[in-house]
């Protein structure tokens, strides 16, 4: 597998078993289950992972079977519920299908991990809410200093040569484990020491021709290194539609301070004072006095849908008694971070004066913008044509 860090060092791996890739903070975990990639002896997949939520677990196998507190997540095309604390997964399957195509686990705080079962691997990324510089694990520390990222469970910094002994040394113990088991088994059967049986370097230039389509840079590398190693070219379709959102690369510390820049250019955080005016993301959804004053009342927490046709819309308004958070979950979660195209199904939010808020997004897209705003009333706008199906989400600010 490979990792980038949460300060964004990448990180190659072939050991076999279960680790942790992220703990530190109460509440917020994360484990990987990693076996030999199909019958190779030199590569190694993630084939698990587990998160804890709160008290709970969900554990994501790499056939997609989704498991809650070791109970099947229910059968279902698109499928969330809440944990018992706050929080939510939202488990995507094609039709017929009791096997999921894309698992989305929320924790409380709105920090989010993207779930993508291969049927041969799994791909991961995860964005926290907060880098409060006290996560540890396989993934490092948030603290802001990629020098520190590579650390052992006992402290002790390692270096790229190390790197498989500070990734064994987050072997996960049996107290710890967040999976589940086949009667029998415990973590331990999973440990192969002996694993790469071969540790010639792979032919990088080998794979070049076929990751040439593939982002420049980590995704690249990643997908070079797994396409000639493993012989197959699988790898790369993953690559080439993730590109450098893959594996922790949204939990990186430097990219969320990114993001946080963009948005409070674009009016989107701040104070909420008076001179925070809210400024579109893009173009193509606008909101009418009429609209407005037509609204369907709903509340925060619950999922409005429509089918729409031609250019057929629907307004809902729903109330905020105190500053928040504003976030929201498509329920039907097939172009995550997709630019909004006008004309097409989609949602955006807005305030009591019509201004965008957040949006517009696409129908089939998250939207994880976190908009700060204050008391009052606001909308939410489905525009057609096709199904709009929305979760709108607050926390309190």
């Amino acid at each position: 597998p490979h990792y980038l860090t949460e300060d964004g060092t990448s990180i190659t791996t072939q050991s076999l078993g279960e680790f942790v890739l992220s703990t530190g903070v109460d509440g917020q975990e994360v484990q990987a289950r990693t076996e030999p990639y199909g019958d190779s002896a030199t590569a190694a997949a993630i084939s698990a992972l587990a998160f804890g939520v709160s008290d709970q677990r969900v554990m994501v196998e790499m056939d997609g079977t989704v498991t809650v507190d070791g109970e099947v997540a229910p059968e279902g095309e698109a499928m969330e519920f809440g944990f018992d604390d706050g929080g939510a997964i939202g488990v995507w399957r094609d039709s017929g299908s009791e096997k999921a195509r894309a698992v989305v686990v929320v924790w409380p705080d709105q920090s989010t991990a993207w779930i993508t079962p291969n049927g041969s691997w799994i791909d991961l990324r995860v964005r926290w809410q907060e880098a409060t510089g006290d996560r540890e694990g396989v993934l490092g520390s948030d603290d802001g200093d990629p020098a520190n990222d590579l650390t052992g469970r006992d402290g002790t910094a390692g270096s790229e040569d190390s790197t498989e002994d500070v990734v064994r040394s987050w072997q996960v113990s049996e107290d710890e484990s967040l999976f589940d088991y086949d009667e029998g088994k415990t973590t331990a059967d999973y440990i192969v020491d002996d694993f790469p049986k071969e540790v010639a370097g792979p032919d990088l230039d080998s794979a070049a021709a076929a990751c040439e389509g593939v982002p420049e840079g980590f995704a690249r590398e990643s997908c070079q290194y797994d396409v000639a190693v493993t012989g197959d070219d699988a790898f790369v379709a993953a690559y080439e539609d993730y590109g450098t959102r893959l594996a922790g690369d949204a939990s990186r510390r430097s990219l969320i301070e990114e993001l946080t820049t963009v948005l409070t250019d674009l009016g989107l955080t701040g104070d909420g004072g008076d001179d925070d005016e809210p400024v579109p993301t893009g173009d193509g959804i606008e909101l009418s006095p009429d609209e407005r004053s037509g609204a369907e009342s709903t509340t925060a927490g619950d999922t409005v849908t429509a089918d729409l046709t031609g250019d057929e819309v629907a307004v809902y308004s729903f109330e905020v008694s105190e500053a928040s958070t504003l976030s929201a979950f498509s329920t039907d979660l097939s172009c995550p971070n997709e630019d909004y195209v006008a004309g097409e199904a989609g949602y955006a939010f807005f305030d009591d004066s019509g201004a965008v808020v957040s949006g517009p997004r696409l129908a089939c897209d998250d939207d994880p913008s976190n908009a700060e705003i204050e008391p009052g009333t606001y909308y939410l706008k489905l525009v057609g044509p096709g199904t709009v199906g929305v979760d709108v989400n607050l926390a309190p600010s």
